[in-house]
């Protein structure tokens, strides 16, 4: 695996092997990250599971959430607790998905709700 400077690992938690995090990314107590890319400064909370899937920069990955094989969460996107984002989801930037939620699909926004403000 790699991790890059900055980065913070809680207690318990495993990066397994394939697995890149980028510049100041937060991985939580007992979270495990295995075979998947996460882009700079994102939070898995604590209990989280990601399996083989790419998480844009900025995400936020709440407690105990799932994020399931060939998955992808956009830029700045969140996911709630205890959520479960299913194989090969695709979730766009700036979409917030609740608490237990289950997605299934693609979920995206109008493309012009964030022209211009895909930065960090």
């Amino acid at each position: 695996c790699i991790i890059e400077e900055g980065c913070v690992i809680g207690r318990g938690a495993v990066v397994g092997r394939g697995t890149h995090l980028m510049k100041g990314c937060f991985v939580g107590e007992g979270a495990s990250v295995h075979a998947s890319i996460v882009f700079e400064k994102c939070f898995i909370a604590s209990g989280a599971r990601l399996t083989e899937c790419i998480v844009d920069a900025g995400t936020k990955i709440g407690t105990n959430a799932s994020i399931e094989p060939y998955a992808v969460l956009g830029f700045k996107s969140k996911v709630g607790a205890n959520a479960r984002i299913l194989e090969e989801c695709r979730v766009w930037p700036f979409v917030e998905i609740g608490d237990y939620a289950i997605i299934g699909g693609d979920v995206k926004l109008d493309e012009k709700l964030f022209e211009g403000k895909l930065h960090l």
